[in-house]
């Protein structure tokens, strides 16, 4: 078994990233016009919007930061927003667990214990959409290859 490129593990969230920035827009684009166009504007429905873009915008700040993992023969690459793209070499993970209590429509939640060195020890966790399962099975079965004494949990 032998990959040629990185492979994608974590979902992306592109349709609900899309969705989020389109509803801050629309929301900023009402508060604005209302109280622009309106001088007798309903203050609760101006408050409503506000409240509303607020929420949307932290929904757009939460899936916008949300890690990249990926992997390929020998590495998982962990891409956060505000770092510079982490480097795991397969035989240093420890542990891949799947949440249960996490379950999300349409995908599930894992955690990945590493070590970064011999006495730091680490974890990430990350969402995957139903339709990677057969990715995350080729993931695990490099991780056993590289490392045989790694828990799945």
């Amino acid at each position: 078994m032998h990959l040629q490129k990185k492979v994608n593990l974590s979902s992306s969230f592109l349709f609900t990233k899309f969705a989020v920035i389109g509803g801050v827009i629309f929301t900023l684009k009402m508060i604005l016009n209302q109280s622009t166009s309106d001088p007798d504007f309903d203050l609760k429905t101006n408050l409503e919007y506000k409240l509303y873009f607020v929420v949307l915008s932290l929904l757009s700040i939460y899936f916008f930061t949300r890690p990249k993992i990926s992997y390929d023969d020998n590495n998982l690459f962990i891409k956060k927003i505000n770092k510079a793209e982490m480097v795991i070499p397969l035989k240093n993970i420890i542990t891949i667990f799947y949440n249960p209590f996490a379950l999300r429509r349409g995908g599930y939640t894992y955690s990945i214990e590493y070590n970064l060195n011999s006495t730091e020890e680490n974890s990430i966790k990350f969402y995957l959409q139903a339709n990677f399962l057969e990715r995350l099975k080729n993931f695990i079965n490099l991780v056993k290859v590289h490392n045989p004494n790694v828990e799945i949990i």
